[in-house]
Order: structure tokens, then sequence, then C-alpha cells
């Protein structure tokens, strides 16, 4: 009957963590093999997540355009949707948001994203796969960034507003 006050409530998400080498959907660690970008999703701008504080993102009015650092404390960030599937290692067909400050996770979609840009069509969807889980240096650090490559396109569901059934694909279900 409570059911109603979680609503709105953000438990559904999509995450990299690097400390792990894993991918994580609504807190869940999954070995996620492949998943569905959609491109004209795509925000850019800052992100400051503190412990015990709600995250705070600014977005810029247009993907890849700057906007003032709203802090010290704010770190670049992006935010895509994605579609994550069973077959594709999710515990669960459905959108996802993927909302990122880590620097594995920046990477990781920066050596993708010349290649679902050129892939990209409207009402597609980009399928992307998950190569490899690379340690690399970053400053005094270091991280892991989940390399990935495209593999296909998949048709964009019909109703954008909210989260839709599974694309549909005239290919051998590509993920």
């Amino acid at each position: 009957m409570l059911d109603v006050l979680d609503q709105g409530s953000s438990n559904e998400y999509f995450a990299w963590k690097p400390s792990e080498q894993t991918f994580k959907i609504d807190g869940q660690a999954c070995d996620v093999t492949k998943f569905a970008i959609d491109p004209q999703s795509l925000q850019t701008g800052w992100g400051r997540l503190a412990k015990g504080e709600a995250p705070d993102f600014c977005w810029s009015q247009e993907a890849g355009t700057s906007i003032p650092k709203p802090s010290d404390d704010h770190k670049t960030a992006f935010m895509l949707n994605v579609f994550v599937s069973e077959k594709g290692g999710a515990p669960q067909n459905g959108w996802r948001e993927w909302r990122e400050i880590g620097a594995g996770a920046k990477d990781g979609l920066k050596m993708v994203w010349p290649e679902v840009e050129k892939k990209a069509e409207a009402n597609k969807l980009v399928v992307v796969e998950v190569t490899e889980k690379k340690p690399v240096k970053i400053g005094m650090g270091s991280s892991v960034v989940p390399i990935m490559k495209v593999v296909g396109l998949v048709d964009k569901p019909a109703e954008e507003a909210a989260p839709a059934p599974a694309p549909t694909t005239t290919d051998d279900e590509i993920f």
C-alpha cells in the first residue's frame, strides 16, 4: 500500500564501479556484456557526489557544450539512457539512466563515442559490447576502464516518454 512513496525515487540506475570492475544495475553487480545506448539522450555537464547527500548534477543545454562549474567539488559528468537486457547480463530487461562522474566510465565512453555517433540513426539504439576491463593510470591514481565496441543497431521503442518494452530487432537478437 505504501509503495506509492517509492515512486519517483531513482532506485533504477546503471553505473560502472571500477573498484569492483563491474557494472551495477539498481545496486546489483552484473556481468554486463552488451547494452544499448540512446545517443540522442546524451547530456554533459557537472556532477557532485557526497556521502549522505543527494547527487547534484547540472547539465548544459546542448550536449558537448560547457557551462560554468558550480563548485570546486563538481566534476565533469555525462548522462545517457541505456537499455539493458537479460541476454546482455542484466537481471531484467529495461531502461536505465547512466550518470557518471568517474574517470573510468568517462574514458570508456569517450573511446567508443566516435563509433556510436557514426552509427547513430534516428529511432535506433546503438548496441555496444563490453570487450575488456582495462586498468589504467589516471593522474596520481588508477582506475579501470570498460572497453566497449559497437556491435549493431536496434529499433528504439515507439514511446520515448517513459521506459518502454524491449526494442525490437530484425537481426537474431543482437543482445
